[in-house]
């Protein structure tokens, strides 16, 4: 049928696109064997003095190093797509048990092997000099100077996260009372807008512009990040260890605390804001949305 030609047309199509891919990682695996070469001999020309400070072939290093960091990401990428549009085949209904895969998984085969033998184990390699490289390139005031930046960085990240846990706990105390205000209308224990209201309000109006706050020095940290390592020439000599750690943890806060708590006070907030829009005298309230895009 049409759909079975069109479907095995794709997988060729999948098939020739991961071969291309297999090639480049190959000639990607050279390059990175010609850099951790140039790597050691930068090391020894550090320890033996003979480079002393930041100069043209440190700057070189390090823009190769680049290099190859964006050749990594377009193979991943490129990686991505193909796994999707393989998933998408299989799954084709009525079709995609039918497709011969034969060819597709002799090159998977082969790809897989290669990571296997060649790209695991140097990449580890890899990962090992450059290491030594940055440790060995931290006092060049040029590599210093951004150095002390990221620390920098690190520090306000500590203080984010820590601002964040406090607006957390300030939200779980303020649901806890419109949950309460929320059955006191209910109950018909309040039946106009009154100070009660007005506190849960304020406190909404607080929450929203701390929650600003925090997203404003995020994007601002981020910033600031993507500004050194675009720095020319010396970017990539930075060591980001200790920063990287923070923002895991800040990462593993939006997800595990962040968001599912956002989620479930957008949806008090916009209950309050409505009921108590249908008090008399609502016309004198100013309307407070608590309502945050989720970090």
């Amino acid at each position: 049928s049409i759909t079975i030609y069109k479907t095995r047309e794709e997988v060729s199509d999948i098939t020739n696109g991961t071969k291309n891919l297999l090639s480049d990682l190959k000639k990607f695996l050279l390059e990175m064997d010609l850099l951790i070469k140039d790597i050691d001999k930068i090391i020894g020309k550090i320890d033996k003095n003979e480079i002393t400070n930041y100069n043209n072939e440190i700057k070189n290093i390090n823009d190769r190093i680049g290099n190859l960091d964006n050749k990594n990401d377009d193979i991943i990428d490129r990686q991505n797509e193909i796994n999707s549009r393989e998933d998408s085949v299989s799954k084709t209904p009525g079709v995609g048990n039918l497709i011969i895969w034969t060819d597709y998984n002799k090159v998977i085969d082969e790809w897989s092997a290669l990571m296997d033998e060649e790209d695991n184990p140097k990449w580890k390699i890899y990962n090992e000099k450059l290491y030594v490289l940055k440790s060995k390139t931290n006092d060049f005031q040029a590599v210093r100077k951004l150095q002390n930046e990221v620390a920098d960085m690190t520090n306000e990240w500590k203080t984010l996260i820590s601002d964040d846990k406090k607006l957390l706990s300030e939200m779980d105390l303020l649901m806890k009372d419109i949950d309460r205000v929320i059955g006191k209308i209910d109950n018909r224990e309040i039946t106009n807008y009154n100070n009660e209201i007005k506190d849960v309000k304020n406190r909404i109006s607080s929450v929203k512009d701390q929650s600003d706050d925090i997203d404003y020095r995020r994007n601002e940290l981020n910033s600031r990040a993507d500004s050194v390592s675009k720095t020319p020439g010396v970017g990539y000599m930075v060591d980001w260890t200790d920063k990287n750690k923070v923002v895991d943890e800040w990462n593993a806060l939006r997800d595990e605390e962040d968001i599912p708590k956002w989620n479930i006070y957008n949806k008090k907030v916009e209950t309050f804001n409505n009921i108590t829009a249908n008090l008399s005298n609502h016309h004198l309230v100013l309307q407070a949305s608590g309502m945050n895009a989720h970090r």
